[in-house]
């Protein structure tokens, strides 16, 4: 079974920053490596950023730092 799922970064303020996946993904637990650059390569200062993982049966929001 699959479902679409998109997993998208914000800043602090809630702007957009990146978009780390848009596809449709098997059920299952799955692993994403992000390098802190924003949507066009740039790097991103040390912050704390929202990550959004979304599907059509749920959306949740995690915290992260990136410290440089």
């Amino acid at each position: 079974d699959s479902s679409h799922a998109t997993v998208d970064v914000f800043d602090i303020q809630g702007k957009f920053v990146t978009t780390l996946v848009d596809t449709h993904c098997a059920v299952g637990g799955h692993r994403i490596q992000w390098k802190g650059t924003s949507a066009n390569g740039t790097e991103l200062p040390s912050g704390i950023y929202l990550v959004r993982l979304a599907t059509p049966s749920t959306t949740q929001v995690q915290r992260l730092s990136i410290l440089r």
